[in-house]
């Protein structure tokens, strides 16, 4: 069965060490898999089809950061069915429908560099260090569990909780090791400091697969632009 080697957009920073290098190992999917997918077409069924075509890997597919399981994911299509996939876009200016070929092993991809993960960054108002860590499915999974259990306790909304779930699964305060501790520290920052949190961990996710392009209208000229629909 062939075999292909993918360069990770982090380059393995998130995953300290677990990983030998900045690449992992895939394979093309199976009949079988595809059809599990079939059955649960929605996020555990994309995980599930991420984990069947991963080659000794230590980590399983919510453990990576998003940027990372969308190449897995790509790179998996593409040695499965393909790279060529149909785009369809409507012209926001005339309104005629257009489609193009788009090679998804073409797509640019920027790449993650860090001196130092989990990022240690000083808060301006409180002037205290934390670190951050980019979310991985993972994360997100614990986050909104945690926000339903809050919600049914309470008998509130799960929206109520989720944000500072998500921000508490991904920060590392000094003494603080309890999930709820963490959210009710984040809920209890100045504005200042959790807008800062916000800004910087933007920044940490701004790598990965350019999945946006600029494309003509074929009728009208006009340029515009399409994002590639996962």
């Amino acid at each position: 069965m062939i075999k292909e080697r993918i360069i990770l957009p982090s380059q393995g920073f998130p995953y300290n060490g677990k990983l030998e290098g900045s690449s992992i190992v895939v394979r093309p999917l199976t009949t079988r898999a595809y059809k599990d997918f079939l059955v649960t077409p929605n996020e555990e069924g994309v995980l599930n089809l991420v984990d069947s075509c991963l080659v000794d890997c230590p980590l399983k597919a919510e453990e990576f950061v998003y940027q990372d399981e969308l190449a897995i994911y790509l790179k998996i299509r593409s040695i499965s069915m393909g790279s060529l996939l149909p785009v369809y876009s409507i012209c926001p200016k005339c309104q005629i429908k257009n489609v193009e070929d788009w090679d998804i092993m073409q797509l640019e991809c920027s790449y993650l560099s860090m001196d130092e993960y989990p990022l240690t960054v000083t808060l301006p108002d409180s002037q205290q260090k934390i670190k951050l860590c980019i979310p991985t499915g993972k994360t997100e999974r614990i986050a909104k569990e945690e926000a339903q259990k809050r919600a049914s306790k309470f008998e509130r909304k799960v929206s109520d909780f989720l944000p500072s779930f998500k921000i508490a699964t991904v920060i590392i305060v000094d003494g603080l090791n309890d999930l709820i501790e963490k959210s009710e520290w984040y809920n209890a920052l100045t504005l200042k400091d959790a807008m800062f949190i916000d800004k910087v961990l933007d920044a940490m996710q701004d790598f990965g697969i350019h999945t946006s392009r600029s494309v003509k209208c074929k009728s009208c000229s006009h340029e515009y632009l399409v994002p590639l629909q996962i």
